[in-house]
């Protein structure tokens, strides 16, 4: 018997169709893949993991890039370019680099609301507000601009 394959591409179709049906709803609330709200799946977790949950999100919130601390702003390239009186290609760009003058980063900081304070952590020592770093002089004509 020769197989044409048509069977095989039914079989694949079904397949890719079951895939992309979304999950059922319950209770007024989507479900997640495996049929059981969020909600439901947390109602069973220990206090314990709950609190590591709510630990792990907690540093995930804190630990941003620029880009995404300027979504958490609820701020637009164009808004934070217009703040700091430069064109958004030049936000783009910032948000990219993984190297700045700190007074370029003080300034998209502060365009946010924020202020910028820089710390030095050592194993054995409290941690160190470190003072004057990053700070505008005016009259340096040298000052990286976004």
């Amino acid at each position: 018997m020769q197989n044409t394959g048509t069977g095989a591409l039914q079989g694949a179709e079904d397949v890719r169709n079951t895939w992309r049906r979304s999950p059922p709803r319950r209770e007024g609330k989507r479900a997640m893949a495996g049929g059981h709200s969020f909600d439901r799946l947390r109602a069973g977790l220990s206090a314990e993991s709950r609190a590591q949950a709510a630990a792990l999100t907690d540093r995930m919130e804190r630990d941003l890039s620029l880009a995404e601390l300027r979504r958490a702003r609820a701020m637009t390239q164009d808004q934070l370019a217009a703040d700091l009186h430069v064109g958004q290609a030049s936000i783009a760009k910032l948000e990219r680099r993984t190297d700045m003058y700190l007074s370029t980063l003080r300034r998209f900081v502060e365009a946010m609301g924020g202020r910028l304070e820089i710390v030095a952590r050592f194993p054995d020592q409290p941690d160190v507000r470190l003072r004057g770093i990053g700070e505008l002089n005016e009259a340096d004509p040298s000052s990286e601009t976004p």
